[in-house]
């Protein structure tokens, strides 16, 4: 792996990617390099570079500087009908539900940073550099966007000492696919070229995750754009860089030093940080506040009763269930929303509800033989009518034999041995009661 990095790097060089041909290896001392500091225009092209057409500054770390793209945006900026400032009254326990981890509940929302980054490729590894890292967060009355930029591959250490520098005071990060991608390439290139990150292991809200519980069946794809549109009602951005093209156009600049195509790289992650900010505002909503404003889709009830279900919310499961039952929609499956909701209210000991709808769904003709084994378990144990039960296990074994072309051998004949057991034991109690009856009472 080692090697091959190297190799990678002289390539870069004899392209013309670097300015000077890099002399460090993982094994060198690199920190004695000092930093290149970046021309005002490409040298004879007479093109404007990044600085030229981006606003922001220079920084200045141990390493070296690092230009730094700066935008401040007024806490009452909306973005896909979202404020800004709507991420700090956001509820800390609907964060924490979102993230499947308690400890988000307390962080502060002014701790925190939303980060985001483009890079070279989506292979990751030693070979992938990010070359971009936006990093959103609130200070100063404002919500400031900074987004840190390697003009060149030799400046990596001086890019990466200043973004670590802005994250060291972070309690927490929010990304979107950042813990598979963005937040281990961050931690890759700061291990490869020794600059310190802290926190290395910040608490972390991923995105994708919970925005695919919520979103996934009524949406299907779950890209941040996507989502922008689809969740969030946002129109389709127009003249946006595709997230495919983005490695090539900074290529390109490598080659030219030309900065101006890069402005709409620049400006595409701006946006993902703004929507992904408004998404975490309005699924934490939806955590916090499921009866207040309700989905406008009986898909997103449904798909918002299996997260709380999931998370042991059960009343909240319950009442998201129903709501999807009392609208029509086509692309909903009743069935399927039906077995959850049995299934719920069996957990709260809600037995009659639970009656009522494995009946329904039998009498549907259930795909299944879930709510005749259910229906029979409970007129075995609970009410003793051997006989229904027996009568509803012998149809739960005639439709388990037409689902056999879906099942996997081995499942179907682990529930056939358990449906067969079951009726032989409902059997055997028959006929005991039998043998009760027609024997003749003791004086």
């Amino acid at each position: 792996m080692m090697s091959c990095l190297v190799e990678l790097r002289e390539r870069l060089a004899r392209m013309g990617y670097f300015k000077t041909a890099p002399t460090a290896t993982p094994g060198s001392q690199v920190a004695a390099r000092p930093p290149v500091p970046p021309p005002r225009t490409a040298a004879g092209s007479g093109v404007p570079d990044v600085h030229e057409v981006v606003e922001g500054r220079h920084r200045e770390s141990p390493y070296g500087r690092c230009f730094v793209a700066e935008t401040r945006y007024p806490l009452d900026h909306a973005h896909a009908a979202v404020a800004l400032s709507d991420l700090l009254d956001a509820a800390g326990d609907a964060l924490a539900l979102l993230g499947a981890d308690q400890r988000l509940a307390f962080v502060d929302p002014e701790r925190a940073v939303l980060v985001d980054v483009e890079t070279t490729g989506l292979a990751g590894g030693t070979g992938t550099y990010v070359f971009l890292v936006g990093v959103g967060y609130f200070a100063e009355g404002s919500f400031c966007v900074d987004q840190f930029f390697l003009r060149d591959p030799s400046e990596e250490r001086a890019m990466l000492g200043t973004l670590a520098e802005t994250l060291a005071h972070t309690e927490a990060i929010i990304t979107f696919n950042g813990k598979c991608f963005d937040w281990p390439l961050i931690e890759t290139r700061h291990l490869y070229n020794r600059v310190p990150l802290q926190p290395r292991a910040p608490l972390h809200l991923d995105l994708l995750f919970p925005a695919r519980r919520l979103f996934k069946r009524r949406l299907g794809a779950c890209n941040l754009t996507a989502l922008e549109v689809g969740a969030l009602g946002q129109a389709q951005r127009r003249d946006d860089v595709p997230g495919w093209l983005i490695p090539t156009i900074y290529f390109d600049y490598l080659r030219c030093r030309d900065g101006r195509p890069l402005a709409r790289v620049f400006h595409h992650n701006r946006l993902d940080i703004l929507t992904m900010l408004a998404l975490a505002v309005h699924m934490a909503r939806r955590v916090a506040d499921p009866f207040g404003a309700p989905p406008d889709h009986a898909i997103d009830l449904y798909s918002l009763g299996r997260f709380y279900d999931d998370h042991g919310h059960l009343e909240r499961a319950v009442h998201c269930y129903e709501r999807a039952l009392a609208e029509t929609a086509s692309d909903l499956d009743r069935l399927e929303v039906l077995r959850q909701l049995a299934s719920a209210y069996k957990r709260l000991d809600h037995h009659q509800r639970a009656v009522a709808l494995w009946t329904e769904m039998v009498a549907a003709g259930a795909n299944s033989t879930y709510p005749y084994v259910e229906l029979a378990k409970y007129l075995e144990h609970r009410v003793r009518e051997h006989e229904r039960a027996a009568a509803l296990t012998r149809q739960a074994l005639a439709r388990h034999d037409a689902l056999r072309p879906t099942l996997g051998t081995r499942r179907w004949h682990d529930e056939r041995a358990e449906l067969t057991k079951r009726l032989a034991r409902l059997e055997r109690k028959l006929a005991g009661q039998r043998q009760e009856r027609r024997a003749p009472a003791v004086v």
